[in-house]
């Protein structure tokens, strides 16, 4: 299992598919980000007075903003990268470890 990071800020992307995974998929659709993982759905909204990520509430259909420079997570097991211009735009890049860090696994 992967930890993937998504950027806090996102230039806008056209409409399609982004990735997908077993759990999961990150596709635009009427001008918003949609990160999808387990029971997570996570929206990045482009036009919004807002911008930014948001959470939304399976329940209620309400996206609840997240705050500034909220980077959400989403673990899988293999991910599919349908468009890899727009996967590199929304994937935050993590450094790589250390030997000690490594080691600590």
């Amino acid at each position: 299992m992967q930890t993937y990071h998504f950027k806090p800020e996102i230039e806008k992307i056209k409409d399609g598919e982004i990735f997908t995974a077993e759990s999961g998929k990150g596709y635009v659709k009427n001008g918003e980000l949609h990160i999808t993982e387990h029971g997570y759905h996570f929206v990045y909204k482009f036009d919004e007075k807002i911008k930014g990520w948001y959470m939304n509430n399976s329940e209620t259909a309400e996206d609840v903003f997240l705050d500034d420079g909220a980077s959400p997570t989403a673990e899988y097991e293999t991910v599919e990268i349908k468009n890899q211009t727009n996967w590199d735009k929304i994937i935050q890049p993590q450094p790589e470890k250390t030997e000690d860090e490594a080691g600590e696994e």
